[in-house]
């Protein structure tokens, strides 16, 4: 989404951590530009519950995380590997859905203390039911750089038709009529390891890195 204006700080594992100017600007539109402690971590943990969706679908088909960045619209998650249209779809929708995770959870709170019925409750129902439905609303925007880039996607395969897979890097490495498989993925994943190394230097430096993936 965004390709400058981060900080590099800290580790999400294995893979660097960078925040993103837009992030504190979130937070203080959803404390209504006001001193909001709470409102502003009911809005970081909203950021967070997306990257960690994200995080888990990559981790669960078996890629390889080697970046986190924290925006404020949620982030991305920068991953290495070659993943099937399924398993982009189930990425593309991990963020906005651990987002709805945590806004169901929040009205199931509201439901049980009988709305927003003290500052704190109106804080949460402003933060994680509607800023958190707008952010996945924007989300899922069918642009490029947001998650529904991807997402719906889910339309053609549930059909039963099928979507091409996201392999441009391949026809930069080999010519598209190569007929040996394994010399394909092996020029592909010495490829993607070498973009590994140039994104976590390039991270390490507080350089401009651009998006190698949705987030």
């Amino acid at each position: 989404m965004f390709t400058a204006g981060y900080a590099r700080f800290g580790r999400w594992g294995a893979a660097p951590l960078r925040w993103h100017w837009s992030l504190p600007l979130g937070m203080a539109m959803a404390g209504a530009w006001e001193l909001a402690p709470l409102a502003w971590l009911l809005f970081f943990g909203v950021v967070l519950a997306h990257e960690a969706g994200h995080h888990a679908a990559i981790k669960r088909v078996g890629l390889r995380v080697v970046g986190v960045d924290l925006q404020g619209l949620g982030g991305e998650v920068r991953w290495n590997g070659v993943a099937t249209p399924k398993e982009q779809v189930q990425i593309a929708w991990s963020g906005v859905l651990a987002q709805l995770g945590v806004l169901i959870a929040a009205e199931v709170v509201l439901a049980v203390a009988g709305g927003a019925s003290s500052p704190w409750l109106a804080t949460v129902e402003r933060v994680c039911v509607h800023v958190n439905a707008v952010m996945i609303g924007l989300n899922l925007l069918p642009i490029p750089t947001f998650d529904g880039e991807v997402a719906w996607k889910l339309i053609p395969l549930l059909r039963g038709r099928r979507i091409e897979e996201r392999r441009a890097i391949l026809l930069h490495v080999v010519p598209p009529d190569t007929p040996d498989e394994d010399r394909v993925r092996a020029e592909v994943e010495a490829e993607l390891e070498q973009m590994t190394r140039a994104h976590n230097e390039q991270a390490d430096s507080k350089a401009d890195v651009r998006s190698s993936r949705w987030g």
